[in-house]
């Protein structure tokens, strides 16, 4: 279990958090379904706060999408 008094979590820390899929956390995020943060480039590492995640699971969208490049 991640160490949940971090502030951030990895998307794999996310999905041991959540009980979901990796996968399905960064769907989420690029979709705007939850509100995540990726390092620059395209295969970026994805990051999330645990209170997203939380807001998230209880079926909460993010009041703002995050920017997308063009």
């Amino acid at each position: 279990m991640p160490d949940v008094r971090q502030e951030w979590l990895s998307a794999s820390e996310a999905a041991i958090y959540t009980g979901r899929h990796a996968k399905t956390i960064t769907n989420a995020a690029r979709r705007g379904h939850l509100l995540g943060y990726q390092s620059s480039g395209v295969n970026g590492s994805w990051r999330f706060k645990v209170a997203d995640l939380d807001r998230w699971m209880r079926g909460e969208r993010p009041a703002r999408r995050r920017a997308v490049p063009a």
